[in-house]
């Protein structure tokens, strides 16, 4: 934000950041927790079904239903087909 300022007024000089030893272990510190939120989270996507009953189930009622996509739809999805292969 001081670079800013300095900019506006005027002055184009940099200054330097603080560092301090308690912000390197911080980054260690995230670091660790981030591995170890990835790893809980690839835990939890390995006791996650592969299939989901509900969205088979959804997909059997919406295969039956005739009027499924609706005509518009269809005629958009056709129409952004076509000008994505012209342009």
């Amino acid at each position: 934000m001081d670079q800013i300022n300095n900019l506006q007024a005027g002055s184009a000089k940099h200054l330097p950041r603080p560092s301090s030893p308690s912000k390197a272990q911080s980054n260690n510190d995230d670091s660790d927790k981030a591995e170890l939120s990835f790893e809980a989270l690839v835990a939890k996507l390995h006791e996650m079904p592969e299939i989901r009953v509900e969205a088979v189930d959804k997909g059997k009622e919406l295969l039956n239903e005739a009027n499924y996509p609706e005509d518009k739809a269809l005629r958009t999805l056709a129409q952004n087909l076509i000008s994505q292969r012209i342009v």
